[in-house]
């Protein structure tokens, strides 16, 4: 299959998350069978191409989808969009949702987001599909915060945000928060979409705000911030749920986010979440976060649940629906969001791999009837098959470090009854919960 990329053409001036997302597609595709061809204006050859998905929802997007349909082109939309009823008025409400009624499917990064769209938009629910959000490996490989600290002369705490510095990012609110915070310092990253605006949160954060500009998605330095900051904060005034978020995440970091959008159906328990026209609940989430251990069962979680390979096999799913007529195949979702009991945990309903670093993992594991788990890293069997009943009980295991891999595959082959508690409709097989890490020491 050969699908056709395209977006609106000022994206990648100031590329953010929908950017990364489509070039993480266009990365990750090929290994579903999926050519992805970004379209050249001086050659576009529309009619080589099976398909075509176009990334925005952006003013005159329209009339681009409108030729495709007009040459029989099947026509994937993917927006990033929350919208509201009472926030549609913000929008080309008309425009958009003309574009939507041409796709034959329009892609949400989450089942809320989806569910929203259909109603705010008064559409068919199943002209929206679900493709969660990924996040790239190389984020579950543990960097050296001095790296950051050292390139850039941070010392102490600090709070980072990573994005596009705009109103929907709410910096400003965030600026205005630190100054109940006056020991530390706020670090941001990334472009300046909105100059005038930039300047605001320069002036609110006089002395504490360090601006260090656009970092590579793939550099070692930005997974560096991550692994060196005391809270990763992102209180925008929306988020679907925000790719920096899920990165600072699977990296171990804590996460301050803001409650609209699509976010809890992300992080579950795994988050903070704020109020973003609260600065004084801004401030009260950074202090809360630092309060709390790093929730490494939502790291584990994110990782397992959120991979660019995942979101690929979904989409591909997609596409053959729309072109051969296949059938769509629906990721089972790994672990269940993180939810608080006696701690923080998660179901997993069936096996499920993710990547980790070297160094000592340990955990809590329960199950509501019998389970027999077993652990496998790089392939080979590190702990078990260990036999899980309904207490809680403690286990660890060492990941060996090895010079010629930056991370390791952990795997959970389980075996058990998947049960479901009356009134659930989640699938609960085995509960994994408190994860604690002890990176081995450098070579």
């Amino acid at each position: 299959m050969k699908v056709l990329f395209n977006t609106y053409p000022m994206a990648f001036h100031t590329p953010g998350g929908g950017e990364i997302q489509l070039l993480q597609y266009r990365q990750f595709l090929p290994r579903q069978g999926v050519e992805v061809v970004l379209l050249d204006l001086w050659k576009p050859e529309f009619l080589s191409h099976d398909l075509l998905h176009f990334f925005s929802c952006m003013s005159g997007s329209v009339h681009f989808c409108n030729f495709a349909k007009s040459i029989g082109l099947p026509l994937v939309v993917s927006p990033n969009l929350w919208i509201t009823e009472e926030n549609r008025g913000r929008y080309p409400f008309d425009e958009i949702r003309t574009q939507f009624v041409l796709a034959d499917r329009v892609i949400g990064n989450s089942d809320m987001e989806c569910d929203l769209l259909a109603r705010v938009f008064n559409m068919p629910r199943d002209k929206f599909s679900t493709v969660y959000n990924g996040v790239n490996d190389i984020f579950c490989h543990r960097v050296d915060p001095a790296l950051f600290r050292g390139e850039f002369g941070i010392e102490g705490p600090f709070v980072l945000n990573v994005a596009n510095i705009e109103p929907r990012k709410n910096q400003l609110g965030l600026a205005q928060a630190m100054k109940q915070h006056p020991g530390m310092k706020l670090v941001l990253i990334g472009h300046e979409r909105d100059p005038a605006y930039a300047a605001q949160v320069m002036v609110a954060g006089a002395g504490q705000v360090v601006y260090l500009g656009p970092l590579p998605h793939d550099s070692l330095l930005l997974r560096s911030a991550y692994a060196a900051c005391e809270v990763f904060a992102l209180p925008s005034t929306l988020e679907t749920p925000g790719l920096a978020a899920l990165e600072a995440c699977a990296s171990g970091a804590r996460i301050v986010i803001t409650a609209e959008g699509s976010t809890r159906e992300y992080f579950g328990v795994g988050a903070v979440y704020v109020d973003p026209d609260s600065v004084d609940a801004i401030a009260a989430g950074i202090s809360q976060a630092m309060q709390e251990e790093r929730c490494m069962t939502a790291t584990m979680h994110t990782r397992a649940n959120y991979t660019w390979q995942r979101a690929s096999q979904a989409l591909a799913g997609v596409y053959h629906e729309l072109v051969d007529g296949g059938a769509h195949t629906f990721l089972s979702p790994g672990f269940n969001p993180v939810e608080q009991g006696p701690f923080a945990f998660a179901w997993a309903e069936g096996d499920l791999k993710f990547d980790w670093s070297a160094g000592e993992l340990s955990f809590f594991l329960h199950a509501l009837a019998s389970a027999t788990v077993e652990f496998v890293v790089d392939g080979q069997s590190v702990l078990g098959p260990l036999q899980i009943g309904d207490n809680w009980s403690h286990h660890r295991f060492v990941i060996a470090r090895r010079e010629d891999v930056a991370t390791h595959q952990v795997q959970l082959r389980i075996t058990a009854q998947t049960t479901a508690i009356p009134g659930d409709p989640r699938k609960l097989a085995l509960a994994i919960g408190r994860v604690g890490f002890k990176p081995a020491a450098a070579a």
